[in-house]
This record gives C-alpha cells, structure tokens and sequence, in this order.
C-alpha cells in the first residue's frame, strides 16, 4: 500500500520504495535551477524590449501583457498534454525533451530583434517550460510516498520561492555585464537541468503502469477512478478533491497577478508609495512564502489536506475584504504581506491532492491540469480585474479574488463535512 512507511528518508520525507535519495535531491536541484533560470528575465524583460527589439516606451507595458498572455496560453495548452506523455513514455524522457528544447528557446529569445520575433519565442517559451515544470514535479511525487507528497511539494514551493528570490537580481546583474547573458545563462543552465534528469531521474517510475509497491487505486478521491482510456481531463473533473485541487490553482494563479494588477499601481497612483518601497513589500511577502510554505505541507500530516486548503482559502477571503475597503496605507501594505501566509497554506496541499487523488498513470496529466490552471487563472484575473481596476479601483481589484476564494471555501467545507459524516458512517458500522 502507498501508505506503508518503509525505505529511505530523506530530509524528513519518506521516499517511495526503490528511489535513492540522489534520485530526489536532482529533482530538487533540476526545480531550483529552472525556476531560478525563467526568474532571470523578470527584472530586465522590458528593458530587453526597449533595447533589443526597438518597442517604443509608451507601448511597452501593453507588449509586456501581450507577451505574458501568449506565453500563459500556450503553458495552458501544453501542461495536461505533457503530462499526459510523461504519464505513458516516463518522466525522465519527457523532461530530457522539454528542458533541451527550452534551452533552444531560451538562445533564440536572446537573439530576437523584433515583436514578431518574440512573438514567437514566447510561444514556444510556454510550451515547452509547461512540460519541464510540470514533468518535474509529479516526478517529485512519485518519489515519495503518499503521506509525505504535501511535504515535498512544500519543500518545491519553498525551492521555488529560493530561486525566484535569487534569480530577478542576478538577472539585473548579469544583464548590465551583458544584454546577452542572461539569455545564454538561461540556455546552460536548463541544458544542466536536462543532463540531470538523464543521469538521476529512474527511467521507469511512473510510466504507463504503477509505480513499484503501488496499487493502482487513490483512496479518498472522492468520485469514480479515471479509466485507462476515454478523455482522461474531463474524467479527472469529475472527481470532487481535484475539483477543490483545480480551483485553488486556479485562484493561487490569478493571486499571482494581484501585485501587478492591483497591488502596484494602487500604491503608486494612489497612495503615493515608490516602486522601490513597493518591491521591499513584494519582496518580503515572497519571503515569507518561501519561509512558511514548506511548514504548512508538514502540518498537513496533523490537519489533513482538505483543512489546510480551507484555512488558506477561508484566511484569504478576509484579508482580500480588508484590503478591497480599507483605506490606511500601513494595513494594506502589510494585510498584502500576511496573504502570504494563506497562500502558502494552500499551495503545497492543493499539489498533494493533484496527486493523491488519481492512480501513477495519471498522475502526470493531474499535475499538468493543475499547472494549467493555474496558468489560466493568471490570464482571466489580469484581464478581468485589470478592466475593473479602471471603474472600481482596488475595491474592486481586491473583491473580486476575496469572491472567488470564499465560493473555492465554501465547497471545500461541504466536502470536509461530507467526508466526516462519510467516516462516521463507516465507523458505526
């Protein structure tokens, strides 16, 4: 049974039977680079543009929307498909694939000189990453076993968070040493990510079959097992924990946009704030992402991860309502750090349930469905709340999300409930 607690530890985390701990610390150091690689460009994109690609400054903000939308589509399209691959070929192959083309990707951006040129590249920037990001991390599922998969998904959100932290400055500083480097920086370091996988990544877990010492089932999905065959994503909806693991990504994607759609230009239109001293906020509540996200995936092991997702979601409905009517500076400011804390109770459960809740050979497609929508809800929430941004003002920006995150709450409570009459059921009985 996936439960049993036997084989290697490893950073408090019990590994799944025949994976070595090597096999997970290149998971780690394959998450960590990629995540600090793509976090080079965020500093220095729209410098990029202006430089390179001759975008006149006056259009530059909507070109950067343009870009980003691009890429998120294609990151939409791409996730459940390359899951669904590394579901049936194996991780290992499909990362190898997806991290060498990327590399490519990452070479070609650096040589664009035009908006059609970067057009394209952003394309197939998200297309490929999709299936880096989301190949990596079921890998690091199937390398644990399933009590512990909230664990090692708050140890990533925590490796995540590390290298976005350190990847936005080194891109400013390796973008004044050359405008070049930090797309060839980019290019070696995902190549690196790809050697890794070839040498420590194992072949056959989590292929089309089960995993060595598995069943096949998913206890406590809630809803009819996928089948083998049919239309594998629409079978996965039907499944009442993937539907709350969905809707969180959903919610954690469009949370995402709030500092640049919501956050940012209210302090500097409005409240008079610097975009320096707004990056200091930003920069804290990151940090305190990273800080906490990998303690709330160990405290699931005691509350489960139905209530930590409901504690994050519940938490971000008010403190989404208190910044949407409350006008001091000083408690916005810090109510946007304190969202932190809620999305990172949220974070590493909603990926635990992405998994637990299938069977090994959709374990792949899970986690793509879930990337993938959370790539949407980054498209859905700068659109809509960018509009409403317009009329509303940040009441509006921060309602809407604070709407959104109670509706997500609600049905995660019904389910919790649901779940313990089931228990209790079972118990009399």
């Amino acid at each position: 049974m996936e439960n049993t607690i036997t084989g290697t530890r490893f950073l408090g985390i019990n590994l799944a039977e025949g994976v070595r701990r090597r096999n997970l610390l290149a998971v780690i150091a394959v998450v960590f680079l990629g995540m600090f690689s793509l976090f080079l460009l965020i500093a220095i994109f729209q410098k990029f543009l202006m430089t390179r690609c001759i975008i006149p400054k006056n259009v530059i903000p909507r070109n950067v929307g343009y870009f980003m939308a691009l890429q998120n589509i294609a990151y939409f399209i791409a996730a459940p498909l390359w899951g669904r691959l590394s579901d049936k070929y194996g991780r290992r192959r499909i990362a190898v694939f997806c991290f060498m083309f990327s590399a490519l990707v990452f070479a070609f951006v650096g040589l664009t000189q035009s908006f059609w040129e970067m057009f394209a590249a952003k394309v197939f920037m998200g297309f490929f990453i999709a299936g880096a990001v989301s190949t990596a991390m079921a890998a690091s599922a199937d390398y644990c076993q399933m009590r512990d998969r909230a664990k090692i998904m708050g140890l990533m959100g925590t490796v995540i968070g590390t290298g976005a932290v350190i990847g936005i400055p080194a891109g400013a500083i390796l973008f004044k040493i050359h405008f070049y480097l930090p797309f060839f920086v980019q290019a070696f370091l995902y190549i690196v990510c790809a050697v890794l996988c070839i040498a420590f990544f194992k072949p056959g877990l989590a292929s089309a079959g089960a995993m060595p010492g598995h069943g096949h089932g998913h206890p406590g999905a809630g809803g009819p097992p996928p089948q083998k065959g049919g239309n594998k994503i629409l079978e996965l909806l039907k499944i009442p924990k993937l539907q709350i693991s969905y809707a969180s990504a959903f919610l954690y994607g469009g949370g995402m946009q709030l500092s640049m759609v919501v956050f940012m230009p209210w302090g500097e239109l409005t409240a008079g704030l610097s975009s320096k001293k707004l990056s200091i906020y930003l920069a804290i509540s990151g940090l305190v992402f990273t800080i906490l996200v990998a303690f709330a995936g160990w405290l699931s092991q005691k509350f489960g991860n139905m209530r930590m997702i409901m504690f994050g979601l519940f938490g971000l409905c008010v403190n989404y309502l208190i910044l949407a009517f409350v006008d001091n500076t000083a408690i916005v400011v810090w109510g946007y750090v304190l969202t932190s804390i809620f999305s990172a109770s949220i974070y590493p459960n909603a990926l635990a349930l992405a998994v637990n809740s299938v069977p090994p050979y959709n374990r792949g497609v899970s986690m793509g469905c879930y990337h993938s929508l959370r790539s949407i809800g980054e498209i859905i929430f700068s659109l809509i709340i960018g509009a409403v941004m317009v009329y509303y003002g940040k009441r509006g920006g921060f309602a809407i999300p604070a709407a959104v995150a109670g509706l997500i709450g609600l049905y995660t409570l019904y389910m919790v409930m649901a779940e313990r009459n089931q228990h209790k059921v079972v118990s009399s009985e």
